[in-house]
């Protein structure tokens, strides 16, 4: 404070005038040598300080890129209904740079995603290859050989995995999934669900859906209200049509079903996975939130794949849990670690899937009730009645197979005749 008048003592006397001029005079020189000690000790200090914010820099920086290249596990556990306790270990979100996308989709055929322009690009090591051609997608899904596309129009369009064109399907649809098996279920702008029966043919499932996905645990889907659904007798049949839609606890705006996993987003961005899906239990037994804000997600084996708001895509792994043992891999059973398995072991799984395609075949042939038609220029029976007559039979080509091989068919005779055929 500047006293003008004189500074006041402390004991109520009064000083002189020439003494306190004295002391202003040694007060200011005193102050003046403080400033430049003050000056000099402040531009030590600020030196320091840089040095010592330069080294922190460093170790922050070196620590980030430490943090980046290792990824952190998460372990969540639940209870299965047998009541073993299943602990799934899933990794950090990393992101991925390069394009920015409107939809995402991972499956045997590779990684492919549609960006707001509705262009097409497949991901190619660590890089997103434009794909060319005149389609233009708003929505996109990745199967074992096949990947399916639907246009702003709804219109719906198909290519296989080393394909160079896009082949158009009839009918019209708003949003597709196509299962590691190439089974594929659709939703158009009203809501009506369809399953794909092959050669342009589609069939109506009761119901009505917003999203609908397929895969190794069932046909699940998300209606407008957010309601969860599960479709009765698919689990590991994704070329049934089941029986019928049962509510699960919980809501969603968009679901994805993988191999005894099913992820969802919910209204506000949060992520989830449904835990303890099994035979015994194929709906699960609850619903697991873990880190990280999507829109839109993905997952085939232990990769989940998804975009945010700001359409930046981001992955992450996921491990612990067994696949459907039941399920028939066609394209090789992928690894719950979500590495890439060798060509060896993928080769076996073909010749395996191959075994057991007839099996498969069964499925699809009684589901699309396909029948075999023959005409036979034959003499029929022996009393003469009917001679030189055209016999037109409808045989299921299974149920016919076993009997030719014999040289004749049993089911011919027991309607009387003497039928007999070296090959069918």
């Amino acid at each position: 404070y500047n006293y003008k008048y004189g500074k006041p003592s402390t004991t109520g006397k009064k000083k002189s005038s020439t003494t306190t001029s004295k002391k202003k005079k040694s007060s200011k020189t005193k102050s003046k040598k403080k400033k430049s000690k003050k000056k000099k000790t402040s531009k030590k200090k600020s030196s320091k300080k840089k040095k010592s914010k330069k080294k922190t820099s460093k170790k922050k920086k070196s620590k980030t890129k430490k943090s980046n290249t290792k990824k952190h596990t998460i372990k969540k556990s639940t209870k299965t209904a047998t009541g073993k306790t299943i602990t799934y270990k899933l990794t950090s979100w990393s992101g991925h740079t390069g394009k920015k996308l409107s939809v995402v989709s991972v499956g045997p055929a590779g990684i492919w995603g549609v960006n707001s322009k509705h262009q097409v690009y497949k991901r190619s090591g660590k890089k997103w290859k434009r794909i060319s051609g005149t389609v233009s997608c708003s929505d996109i899904s990745v199967g074992g050989n096949q990947v399916w596309c639907i246009t702003s129009s709804h219109y719906i369009y198909m290519r296989t995995k080393k394909g160079s064109s896009w082949k158009k399907i009839s009918g019209n649809l708003k949003q597709i999934s196509v299962s590691p098996n190439d089974k594929v279920w659709g939703v158009n702008k009203k809501g009506a669900i369809y399953r794909y029966l092959g050669k342009s043919k589609w069939k109506k499932v009761p119901g009505t859906l917003n999203v609908v996905s397929v895969g190794p645990s069932g046909v699940w889907g998300v209606n407008k209200a957010g309601s969860v659904y599960y479709r009765e007798g698919t689990y590991a049949k994704d070329s049934s049509q089941g029986t019928k839609w049962t509510k699960v606890a919980g809501t969603l705006r968009w679901i994805s079903v993988g191999s005894n996993l099913v992820f969802g987003v919910n209204k506000k961005y949060q992520v989830y996975f449904r835990a303890g899906i099994s035979k015994a239990r194929p709906k699960g037994v609850k619903w697991i939130k873990i880190g990280g804000s999507l829109v839109q997600i993905d997952i085939y084996g232990g990769k989940v794949w998804g975009r945010n708001s700001n359409y930046k895509v981001y992955s992450l792994t996921i491990s612990g849990y067994s696949t459907v043992s039941s399920y028939n891999y066609k394209y090789g059973k992928p690894s719950t670690t979500g590495k890439k398995k060798s060509s060896t072991t993928s080769s076996k799984k073909k010749k395996s899937s191959e075994v057991q395609e007839e099996d498969v075949q069964k499925e699809e042939i009684q589901d699309e009730e396909v029948q075999y038609k023959e005409t036979y220029n034959q003499e029929i029976h022996k009393n003469g009645y009917w001679q030189n007559y055209y016999l037109q039979i409808n045989i299921v080509v299974w149920a016919h197979r076993k009997e030719v091989k014999r040289g004749f068919c049993w089911t011919c005779w027991n309607l009387g005749c003497q039928f007999q055929t070296p090959s069918l």
